[in-house]
């Protein structure tokens, strides 16, 4: 049977693979294909996945490293001070191997790297020149946010993934050191959860074939319908945690996609809610919360089952949250007989889904920017877009989930991060905070203008992909730490310098013939961005590393003055 595994496993990866990325071999593929499936729980876009790659020279060993708090993928603009108590960190550190065998050199660098790179007492700058940009910044990350919350005395789960096509198990001397790891990690954080975990053929084959649940059944213990079918129920609360959870316990975090707000940690009305949980009195849970709203595109009851299709709790969010964290702490939720409100609403268009959401989170102010994927702006743009081949993921995954190739679907925080740059002409902010762009209302509402010729959103995508192009075959930013720091300058100054106007505005940018912007325009573009941040470093020492200077509003002044010298030889 062993062998027949690795015969599934590869006709999978090629399935997957022309669909998604034919220009890539089965090799190149296969790192993409078994982390999108041992993290399948976590929902990961491309884009995401491409956020964790460490792979290249100086990687210690790892190929991603990805950090959540809660489920919400950890970034440098992640704020681990505000964390609620007994929050779940998680760290993933993954070695992909297309071998069709479990190394033990390769598990050698989990135990000799990892631990390293873990202790919190060595700074990571002392390992610099040992490891990549890509391994500290990913390290560096969760460091960050896992010493910024130790006072809320968070549970830690590290795993280690060593992911191959292995039609096997582990050799046992092989098997031993994934447990060595486990012991070393073991004694670096006290109560951590750590696990390393050998993922062959039959594990790729099994997760492949699990697919995105669109129906989940949700236990009520009295409900009442209307004739539209729209229901208002009570749940007990380990009901609740049930229909939230997968079967290994962790979050469904597609549930929560929809949700106007991110959970807030520990906030004055969180810390109402956990109260009410752990200090119950006379009154049911339910009299004293507001409860939760889901929305779906079909539903069905059957006795005490409601059986819901395409589910999205687009509010309750908090509530969820909270009682997730109670669950995790008491030691039954069996025993405990008390409510949560719940109502499941159908929908049959974006509109009225969008209505929906609008009205039952209509008790705070809510931005503009967190009902974006249905503003009529990104409805044009999507469309615009899909006209030149291009898939515009305003609803998380949807293009990814349908198969489209990875190369045809944009994001909107890419789109975001590109009209930045070359819009608002502050690549710095690109850089530094690509999730305020299109969370703060201000900013959204002044990259996605109905004023702006249509064409901008193209363009704006173009300039940047062959910006990124360009960078990945240089030699010296094949690195995404390295690239990180110089794209989004690199297409501003590059579109100046096409529009040959050393600032463009909108129009300009939308007419402009893309043929013109060659490798010798980028070159020279690159060029310019490297001189401004050795003279901004030059003249301010507190701006040491390309990662500070890249996020410094002092560099825009510095490359502007650049361009126009350019532009008037």
């Amino acid at each position: 049977m062993s062998a027949n595994d690795l015969v599934l496993v590869d006709a999978l990866i090629e399935d997957a693979r022309s669909s998604a990325a034919p220009d890539q071999s089965a090799q190149e593929f296969f790192d993409t294909f078994a982390l999108t499936n041992a993290l399948k729980n976590f929902d990961l876009s491309y884009e995401e996945l491409a956020s964790g790659d460490v792979d290249g020279g100086g990687d210690g060993g790892f190929d991603a490293i990805f950090a959540w708090i809660d489920g919400t993928l950890v970034d440098d603009e992640t704020d681990g001070a505000s964390i609620r108590k007994g929050a779940d960190i998680e760290l993933v550190v993954a070695q992909i191997k297309h071998a069709t065998t479990f190394q033990g050199n390769s598990v050698d660098k989990f135990i000799v790297n990892l631990p390293r790179l873990l202790d919190l007492s060595v700074p990571l700058s002392n390992l610099e020149n040992e490891f990549n940009a890509e391994v500290i910044a990913a390290i560096g990350d969760f460091r960050r946010v896992y010493e910024q919350g130790a006072t809320k005395f968070p549970r830690l789960r590290i795993r280690c993934l060593y992911l191959s096509r292995s039609p096997g198990p582990p050799h046992p001397d092989v098997a031993a050191k994934g447990d060595q790891v486990v012991t070393v990690l073991g004694a670096l954080f006290d109560g951590v959860d750590a696990q390393f975990e050998f993922v062959g053929a039959r594990d790729l084959v099994e997760l492949a074939r699990e697919q995105a649940e669109t129906v989940l059944k949700l236990t009520v213990e009295e409900a009442m319908s209307s004739a539209n079918g729209g229901t208002v129920a009570l749940v007990r609360l380990d009901r609740l945690v049930d229909f939230v959870t997968d079967n290994s316990g962790g979050l469904r975090m597609f549930l929560f996609e929809s949700n106007v707000r991110d959970y807030q940690g520990t906030v004055e009305v969180n810390r109402g809610i956990a109260a009410t949980l752990s200090e119950p009195g006379d009154e049911d849970f339910w009299w004293l919360n507001n409860g939760i709203v889901i929305v779906s595109t079909d539903t069905s009851q059957a006795g005490k089952t409601i059986s819901i299709k395409d589910p999205e709790i687009v509010n309750g969010l908090q509530t969820t949250m909270e009682v997730y964290a109670f669950a995790r702490d008491a030691e039954s939720l069996a025993e405990d007989d008390r409510l949560v409100l719940v109502r499941v609403v159908p929908y049959s268009t974006d509109e009225g889904r969008a209505r929906i959401i609008r009205a039952t989170n209509s008790q705070t102010k809510i931005s503009h920017a967190s009902l974006r994927a249905t503003d009529p702006i990104q409805r044009d743009i999507e469309d615009h877009l899909r006209h030149h081949q291009i898939y515009y993921d305003r609803r998380k995954n949807e293009h990814k989930n349908a198969g489209r190739p990875i190369s045809s679907i944009v994001s909107i925080t890419y789109l975001s991060q590109a009209l930045a740059a070359l819009v608002r002409r502050q690549p710095d902010f690109a850089r530094a905070r690509p999730s305020t762009l299109v969370k703060n209302d201000e900013t959204y509402t002044e990259l996605f203008s109905a004023d702006y010729p249509i064409d901008i959103y193209l363009k704006a995508i173009r300039i940047q992909r062959r910006v990124d192009e360009f960078l990945s075959g240089h030699v010296d930013f094949s690195g995404a730490a390295a690239r990180n720091n110089v794209r989004f300058h690199v297409s501003m100054v590059a579109a100046s310098l096409g529009c040959e106007k050393s600032v463009p505005n909108s129009g300009d940018i939308a007419g402009l013939d893309l043929s013109v912007l060659s490798d010798v325009v980028f070159q020279k573009s690159l060029d310019l961005v490297i001189d401004g941040r050795e003279k901004l470093k030059g003249s301010n020492f507190a701006l040491a590393s390309d990662d500070q200077v890249a996020k410094s509003s002092d560099l825009l002044p510095i490359l502007e003055s650049l361009l126009t010298e350019e532009l008037a030889n």
